[in-house]
């Protein structure tokens, strides 16, 4: 069998194709007097690490400005905590500076504790020393997932970013801001350095088309053959790159017609059955729903529909907007929603074992989140960042219920108390009247600070205890399900390497979404101040 043209996948990064536009849009960022922090974003599978390591083969060029250019794979060996962030950083930079400068190399090996005085240093000795470090963290998804880095790590990255001697390019799935799991973070002003139009990493452009067609042999693809390999492909590089690998293996010469392609990917669509079923798994529900929608009707008016909700779907080639209208676009998802029809819309006849449950508990949360009318952009991101790990990683979910239960508490105080968070005399005086224990010991009159006081202040509100409810409009729906969710957000906080089921990672979420749609009813008509 012929060697295949394009490597795909494998232990190492396969060579950059095409991907012209977006290199010189951040080599221009990068080398101009005063360079951009940047961002990288994109679906899995798109490219990003092979971007990134081509970007770092460029940087190291002669003439270009940076003395070290270090890359850090996040998504492996990913640090759990402050300090284990700052000591990767740490290593990580030593081994960039094993060349250019030694000593400081050994200086930081040296480091016991957290290293983050010894890097301001260095980071100050190189400006003096006019040498630039380039540092390009992959996979930064994984480190924020755990929700356990805390503000002050970012403070601190923010403090060491602002040397002109360091500058950093970030590469994930999502934008930053969507990302943060912990709600102290979002006030974090590291994630303000970095440019605020994303470099996206997606299907393949006419040039990188071009690009990639250039390197096959043997064949030519008719006008019309290109188009029907961008309709089973949607452009999305790995499974473009695919069916040009089959007809290489094929053997195929000469001019090829379209009936080729199609009969070659036709060929291999089962063998991608798994990298489709992956990238169609990344998407929401209702991004799924619009796609199923639109297969069945040969398009859709794009017009009130959410635009997050395509993003999921052009992103990966799975659908093209042409105008107002939306159709579907990837012949190879189209087959694998074809082959599972009959499971779409009947989530309760498929519960019936738990392989069943586990492939469907995802799609009904978010089908039920879906109902939500008005639900807070802060609440949503942290509702995505947890759903995205069901069913794969339940302990890693479960891990992001503080952050829903710390923004709830911040809406239900904004409505109830205002920006002040002033809670009225006369509360505390009915309290004491009805014999209530707790508010004098805990808060002394005052709004309390920690989050297990917050819960019982609002079990006393609601009047959930033996006191008559005093609050404008929360119940004790809110409070039962918000005293829920801090129980298993604690647990989520404090695992300790006990195993999370799939069951308690869905338990957990539903009380979340539960709790959103309950206070999307309570809250929908309060005049809420800022949260």
């Amino acid at each position: 069998m012929p060697e295949r043209v394009f490597q795909i996948c494998g232990a190492t990064i396969p060579p950059m194709i095409g991907r012209k536009a977006i290199m010189e849009r951040l080599c221009s960022a990068l080398t101009k007097p005063t360079p951009d922090h940047l961002q990288v974003i994109g679906p899995r599978y798109a490219g990003k690490s092979v971007v990134l390591h081509a970007l770092a083969q460029r940087m190291q060029e002669a003439g270009m400005p940076y003395g070290a250019v270090v890359l850090w794979d996040l998504g492996h060996q990913t640090p759990d905590s402050d300090e284990a962030f700052m000591l990767g950083l740490r290593d990580q930079l030593a081994a960039g500076l094993a060349k250019v400068s030694p000593q400081y190399a050994d200086y930081l090996r040296a480091v016991e504790g957290n290293p983050y005085k010894e890097l301001a240093e260095v980071f100050d000795e190189l400006k003096d020393q006019g040498i630039k470090v380039l540092m390009l963290w992959d996979g930064f998804d994984k480190p924020l997932a755990g929700g356990k880095l805390s503000r002050n790590l970012w403070d601190q990255l923010r403090e060491l970013a602002s040397r002109p001697s360091l500058r950093l390019v970030i590469a994930s799935r999502k934008r930053l801001y969507e990302l943060i799991r912990d709600p102290e973070s979002h006030s974090s002003d590291f994630w303000g350095i970095f440019d605020m139009s994303p470099v996206r990493i997606e299907c393949f452009d006419d040039t990188d088309l071009k690009a990639a067609l250039s390197l096959v042999t043997g064949f030519t693809l008719s006008a019309g053959a290109q188009t029907e390999l961008i309709n089973w492909s949607g452009g999305f590089p790995p499974l473009l790159l695919s069916v040009l690998n089959n007809l290489h293996e094929l053997g195929v010469t000469g001019k090829v017609a379209p009936d080729t392609v199609n009969a070659s990917a036709e060929k291999i669509s089962d063998n991608l059955t798994g990298l489709v079923n992956s990238l169609w798994s990344d998407c929401h529900q209702p991004s799924k729903d619009i796609f199923q929608e639109a297969l069945v009707a040969h398009g859709l008016d794009a017009n009130g529909l959410s635009q997050a909700d395509l993003a999921q779907l052009t992103e990966k080639g799975f659908a093209k907007r042409s105008g107002s209208k939306i159709s579907t676009s990837c012949r190879f998802l189209e087959k694998h929603v074809a082959a599972h029809a009959g499971d779409l819309g009947l989530l309760a006849r498929l519960f019936g074992s738990p392989e069943n449950f586990q492939v469907n508990a995802r799609a009904l949360l978010e089908r039920r989140l879906h109902h939500v009318k008005t639900l807070d952009p802060m609440l949503r991101g942290f509702f995505d960042n947890s759903l995205r790990w069901i069913p794969d990683q339940p302990a890693v979910c479960i891990q992001g219920v503080r952050g829903i239960v710390d923004r709830a508490l911040d809406l239900i105080w904004a409505a109830e108390f205002g920006k002040d968070k002033k809670i009225p005399l006369d509360y505390f005086s009915y309290w004491k009247l009805k014999e209530e224990r707790g508010p004098e010991q805990y808060w002394d009159e005052q709004f309390p600070v920690k989050r297990g006081h917050q819960i019982r202040l609002l079990q006393l509100i609601t009047g959930t205890d033996r006191s008559g409810a005093k609050a404008k409009c929360v119940t004790k729906n809110t409070y039962a399900l918000t005293n829920a969710a801090h129980g298993f957000g604690d647990f989520g906080q404090h695992i300790d390497g006990v195993p999370v089921d799939l069951g308690t990672a869905f338990a957990a979420l539903s009380v979340c979404v539960e709790l959103a749609a309950v206070l999307d009813r309570e809250l929908g008509n309060a005049k809420v101040e800022s949260a």
